[in-house]
């Protein structure tokens, strides 16, 4: 709590500085440990096309539609849930997608969706190609490490600026409700002052949620009861310890004997 009174104290720009220092640093945090995963990743690609695919193979995008030399239906990916490859499949008429990701027919391909059908997305307005096994493999390992430490960058500064926009809005919200409580609870404490402690108390659930979702998965709310702790402990801190005392009017002075 003295941490939070020197928050408060302090005012809102360190704490603006602040956040964007917190979220500038896990954007670096970020692009350390993508760099190295997307480079074993594009190992692990490199690998798995120069044994699934077979010497010689070529696909092309026409104007008559996609096509490919390889034998139908051709199976890629995830053993559970394989992308198709089945130029037998002729229009927009969905195939069957049971245990399929994804059906790459001969003008459109196909994807699952849970709440209806299969979404067909034409290939009309794509521009020709044709490749083969070769230039795949030749493009994939032309791809270095300068290359996928900036794809990397981009994408984590992109997910740390949208994350510290959408925090600050977050925040904000938060702080109007954090300043009806306090009133509610007679602490006098300036919206300015509990967008401050905001900036500050997102670290934590920012971290957490993280965390979790590299293990557990999402959990639900746990983002807002972590951001809640530190706004009731900080409204119980001003309650014992006030940093904005109650106005109190002076005492009058005492009035003398009257004079005759």
């Amino acid at each position: 709590m003295e941490y939070y009174r020197a928050v408060r104290i302090d005012g809102l720009r360190p704490a603006f500085i602040y956040a964007a220092r917190f979220f500038g640093m896990l954007a670096i945090l970020g692009g350390l440990m993508f760099v190295p995963s997307i480079l074993a990743a594009r190992v692990g690609v490199i690998k798995y096309l120069e044994t699934k695919l077979p010497d010689g193979s070529t696909f092309t995008l026409a104007k008559e539609g996609f096509s490919s030399n390889v034998k139908m239906p051709f199976e890629f990916g995830p053993e559970g849930a394989p992308m198709v490859l089945d130029t037998s499949v002729i229009g927009t008429t969905p195939p069957d997608m049971s245990k399929r990701a994804m059906v790459l027919g001969a003008q459109a391909a196909f994807f699952p969706r849970q709440d209806a059908g299969p979404q067909a997305v034409a290939y009309s307005g794509l521009p020709n190609f044709s490749i083969t096994k070769a230039d795949i493999l030749s493009k994939l390992h032309q791809i270095g490490w300068p290359i996928v430490t900036f794809l990397a960058l981009v994408l984590v500064l992109g997910w740390a600026i949208s994350s510290f926009i959408g925090s600050i809005v977050y925040v904000l919200v938060m702080s109007a409700l954090a300043l009806l409580a306090g009133r509610y609870t007679k602490v006098l404490l300036p919206y300015k002052k509990w967008v401050a402690v905001g900036l500050h108390a997102i670290t934590l659930p920012t971290l957490v949620t993280i965390g979790f979702s590299a293990t557990l998965g999402r959990v639900p709310f746990v983002f807002t009861i972590i951001f809640g702790m530190f706004i009731y402990s900080v409204i119980s801190d001003e309650r014992s310890n006030p940093l904005v005392p109650s106005v109190v009017p002076p005492a009058e002075p005492p009035l003398g004997p009257e004079k005759p």
